[in-house]
């Protein structure tokens, strides 16, 4: 994740009220719109689980996201 996705990645998030579960998080950033669709991806790669801050939610997105599979 670069520098500029990690900015992407918190100004989708600005406002967002913190604890947040991984559902919460998604919906905020999809919600919202604007947001970019690697930035999307990479937080549906996001563990399962409640984020205590943006910080948290930077330091747990993958390096490199998984491509979705068309099923």
């Amino acid at each position: 994740m670069t520098d500029v996705q990690e900015q992407q990645v918190r100004s989708a998030l600005a406002g967002l009220r913190f604890p947040a579960r991984h559902h919460d998080v998604i919906t905020y950033a999809t919600d919202r719109g604007g947001v970019e669709p690697d930035v999307l991806d990479a937080l549906g790669e996001l563990p399962r689980r409640a984020f205590s801050g943006p910080d948290d939610v930077v330091i747990s997105l993958p390096d490199h996201p998984q491509p979705k599979v068309a099923t």
